[in-house]
Formats: structure tokens, sequence, C-alpha cells
């Protein structure tokens, strides 16, 4: 069976990974969710998409691992979104009721707007 090639090979575009990317690129997600249950589902939907994830249980633990790991997006409670937007120069996405593909689909809007409002800056200075 041939690969079948190019930009057009999905109809549905899927996880983090573009054909643009560094070789061995994966996107790092923080994930903000003390429930253990929600975080493992949320990680294992986020690592099939080949995010690479950081789970964490709180907003501290969140601006801690920011620091030090610089992810490309933290995903968390939507009442703690507001909070961390204030105190992180990344993009924050609240996480949803409905999960799955939206969530996908949010994180990686999320990430191409700051990509490219953070180049836009970059060039203009």
């Amino acid at each position: 069976m041939q690969a079948r090639l190019g930009p057009d090979r999905r109809k549905v575009p899927r996880g983090g990974r573009r054909l643009t990317d560094r070789s061995g690129f994966s996107p790092l997600v923080v994930v903000v969710e003390p429930d253990a249950t929600r975080a493992d589902l949320t990680e294992t939907v986020l690592s099939r998409c080949r995010f690479a994830v950081a789970p964490v249980v709180s907003v501290e633990a969140a601006l801690t691992i920011s620091r030090i790991l610089q992810p490309a997006v933290i995903v968390c409670d939507r009442n703690a979104v507001d909070q961390l937007r204030e105190m992180v120069g990344i993009p924050v996405v609240p996480t949803d009721a409905n999960g799955g593909r939206e969530l996908i689909e949010s994180i990686r809007h999320a990430i191409r707007q700051w990509q490219a409002e953070h180049s836009a800056t970059t060039h203009s200075s």
C-alpha cells in the first residue's frame, strides 16, 4: 500500500505536527487538571495527536513549569484562564466539556496565532 503524501492527504487535519515543523518537533502543552482521570484522558488525546504533554495539578505548578519548560500553550479550566493569561506570555486555552477535536483545534489555533503575532513583532523590530 502506497502512502498518500501532500497537504490534502486528510480531509480533516489532525495533531500538532505539520510539514513546516522542524524534524522531531512536537509542541509542548501544559495541562492543568487536578482530577487524575480527566488529566489522563486529556494527556492521552493530546499524546495521540503528537503533542508533548506536561500534566500539572495546579495553576502554581503550571507557572513554575512554564518558566522552566517554555511550553507552546497551557490548557486549563475556564476559571483559571484569565489568571494564567495575565501571568504568562504564551497562549492559554480553556478545556471544554466537549473536549476532543474542539480542544485540539483550539490548541493548534492558539499556537499558530501566537507564532504569527510573535513573528510579526520580531520582523518589525
